[in-house]
């Protein structure tokens, strides 16, 4: 039985000859709450500004991982684009080639190449293509006077696409234009950068020189008369990074791309969506890349969004560690703070229980019944002088113990119930129990154990009361015994009563006329009455002295409670009473058959007793939550309101009763609930005075069928 106080405060002062526990080290500490208050907000604001610097480490961290991995993206897409610009460019090295098997350029030859090229598809950033042909061709220079004058012109031989481009061809540009006598000396791919060509501004010409073909690569620096011309490509940087399918709208989403020359002038500004603005966010992160081919160098810019790359948990993590530490640290302040408050409010209360536990002891110190009191634990801090001398044991043997000291003597399931009811529901629990005494001797008491409870519903100990009945119990079985002994001696002289009184009514010694007739028949009534009375006696001996064995049986219940209408069918004939039954064919259940026979036939003889001539008598039979609901309802007189709750009292008999007939003992009702708890079913009623009762009993149906 456990209390509030730990024996760790727990001291002993030698008073009067024997030791009384008091309570000590719950003064001069109580200031100690504030240290703990105080050192959990400390250690609460430490752990949140170590939160706030793994915050921002954290989010350095993340800031830098997602500003490489959208490094590394924007470095991808540069790669692309230049091996694209490339692959762009080179396309004139294969028009070289063909234009070298054949010494003569024809249309027809430019129109199949083309073709076979497939320049929209494969090709989609070249816009145009062109042949600049050295207007004098080779072997022609004696036609002229000046060597200069020779090679002085160029001229558009053929463009591609040729619709649109028709005033084009023909066309003679001077050497000094672009510098093509610098290109071609040099014998390599050249950029003249960018040019105006036609609407736009966003055109790069690039020229490749064109040589005879039996000339070595050594030779193109030196004779440029072996010059035949330029293949020229003009090539739109948009049109190809609209074309180019590394783009993915959905991994690219919120990007925004930007392509400059190398004098800054802006080419392409796209964004994706379409409707998108890096300035629709001020923390983007952003990459430049340079790309450069044959001369010619762009600038690559790309815009994303924060936490690039990072999965959902990633991105999050800062703010994860950031709210995880600020909780952890108000939880562990909260801790602190509630064991703080517990402390407090457990010396408060240890000192309140001080002051109250001395008024207690004066209250109880001389009670007549065993009184302790324990702690959570069980331990018994306090013990009155009767629990001494039931026990045997002194105050100083129980102190620190459990009364486990002198109990233990029950089943475990008995002490499982005990603290069951305790513990778990709070609730006091009553019950009879056998100790043993420090002699050894054995007694039976009667136990009383209540939790004490705070006001916050927490159990701080318990009480225990104990009350010897050892004496009482022995009364009791010697009174049972008795009763036991009286109801058999009786039955036999009271059996040949009976026989006699019968032998009389048939007139077997002699004639009897009406008077003696009359008299000889309530001789035999009072004689019945007596057998029963008798054998209920004996029956409730067997039963409180539990000698009583339960059968079991399949019992056809309906069959039982027609035999039981015959068996009084005279009496309620007589009383010209009206007897109806509402039971279901072939309910069965499994029961005690004369136990049951016991139960039905007090209920249906009390509803005749009590109902009057000409009244109703009603039994009905059903089942109803895995139970049998036998009711009997009655139109007789009732029981009043204020005498209900003792109905099932041993010889208690309702005034209203007695007043009308004196002749009853008042064991029936309290046969037939000791019965029906002894068949693990229950009974109740209700009754109005002056109009009726209904007793409904309550059987099990764990063991019956329905067949």
């Amino acid at each position: 039985m456990p209390f509030l106080w730990n024996t760790s405060f727990v001291r002993k002062k030698h008073t009067r000859g024997y030791h009384e526990p008091l309570i000590y080290g719950v003064t001069d500490r109580s200031n100690l709450h504030l240290v703990f208050i105080f050192g959990g907000g400390l250690i609460c604001v430490l752990l949140i500004a170590m939160s706030v610097v793994f915050w921002r480490v954290s989010e350095a961290n993340i800031d830098r991982l997602s500003e490489e991995r959208f490094a590394r993206e924007v470095e991808d897409i540069a790669q692309v684009m230049h091996e694209k610009f490339d692959e762009q460019i080179e396309v004139l090295y294969g028009m070289r080639g063909i234009l070298l098997v054949s010494d003569q350029i024809e249309d027809f030859e430019w129109d199949l190449m083309v073709q076979e090229m497939n320049f929209e598809e494969q090709y989609p950033a070249i816009i145009s293509v062109a042949f600049l042909e050295n207007e004098f061709p080779i072997g022609l220079e004696e036609l002229f006077d000046k060597e200069e004058e020779l090679n002085g012109n160029y001229i558009i031989k053929y463009v591609e696409p040729f619709i649109g481009n028709e005033e084009l061809v023909g066309k003679r540009m001077n050497k000094n234009d672009w510098g093509l006598d610098d290109i071609r000396d040099k014998g390599e791919l050249a950029s003249i950068g960018r040019v105006q060509f036609g609407d736009t501004e966003e055109n790069y010409i690039f020229l490749l020189p064109l040589y005879r073909k039996d000339l070595s690569q050594s030779q193109l620096h030196e004779k440029s008369d072996s010059h035949l011309g330029f293949l020229i490509a003009v090539i739109q940087p948009s049109v190809l990074l609209k074309a180019l399918e590394f783009i993915d709208n959905e991994k690219h989403n919120q990007f925004s791309i930007q392509l400059s020359d190398v004098a800054g002038d802006l080419l392409i500004n796209r964004s994706i969506p379409e409707d998108f603005s890096v300035g629709n966010d001020a923390h983007r992160i952003s990459w430049s890349s340079q790309i450069r081919s044959n001369g010619t160098q762009w600038t690559l810019r790309v815009s994303g969004p924060d936490n690039y790359g990072l999965g959902v948990t990633e991105a999050r993590m800062p703010i994860f560690i950031l709210f995880g530490g600020i909780g952890f640290s108000v939880l562990i302040f909260v801790i602190l703070y509630l064991a703080a408050s517990s402390r407090m409010h457990a010396l408060r209360l240890a000192r309140k229980m001080t002051a109250e536990l001395g008024k207690f002891k004066l209250a109880v110190r001389h009670a007549s019944n065993h009184i302790i009191i324990t702690n959570t634990d069980g331990k018994i801090i306090y013990a009155n002088l009767a629990a001494e001398k039931m026990t045997g044991y002194s105050r100083e043997e129980m102190l620190g113990n459990t009364p486990r000291l002198w109990g233990g003597q029950m089943l475990p399931e008995y002490y499982n119930e005990m603290w069951k009811v305790v513990k778990n529901d709070k609730r006091p629990f009553n019950g009879e129990i056998i100790n043993q005494r420090k002699d050894g001797t054995k007694y039976d008491a009667l136990v009383h154990i209540s939790p004490i409870i705070d006001k916050y519903d927490q159990i701080f100990g318990f009480v225990g009361i104990e009350e010897d009945i050892t004496t009482a119990k022995r009364l009791s079985k010697a009174r049972s015994e008795f009763v036991s002994l009286v109801s058999h001696q009786l039955r036999t002289p009271l059996t040949a009563m009976r026989l006699t009184i019968e032998t009389l009514m048939n007139g077997v010694v002699g004639p009897v006329d009406k008077v003696q007739k009359e008299m000889l028949r309530r001789s035999m009534e009072y004689a019945v009455h007596m057998s029963e009375t008798i054998y209920t006696m004996l029956t409730i001996s067997h039963l409180e002295a539990g000698k009583i064995n339960v059968t079991q049986e399949h019992i056809d219940l309906c069959e039982q409670l027609n035999t039981l209408s015959r068996e009084y069918e005279p009496e309620y004939s007589r009383k010209q009473q009206s007897v109806i039954f509402n039971c279901p064919e072939n309910l069965q259940l499994k029961s005690d058959l004369k136990l049951l026979k016991e139960i039905l036939g007090n209920l249906f003889s009390n509803a005749i007793k009590y109902t009057p001539d000409g009244g109703k008598v009603t039994i009905t039979v059903k089942t109803e939550d895995n139970r049998v609901r036998i009711d009997f309802a009655d139109n007789g007189m009732g029981i009043p309101i204020g005498e209900q709750e003792r109905i099932f009292q041993k010889f208690f008999r309702a005034e209203n009763i007695v007043k009308k007939d004196t002749s009853g003992t008042g064991l029936g009702l309290y046969l037939v609930q000791s019965l029906t708890k002894l068949l693990g079913g229950s009974i109740t009623f209700v009754s109005t005075e002056n109009k009726g009762t209904t007793f409904s009993l309550f059987l099990p149906l764990s063991h019956s069928t329905n067949v």
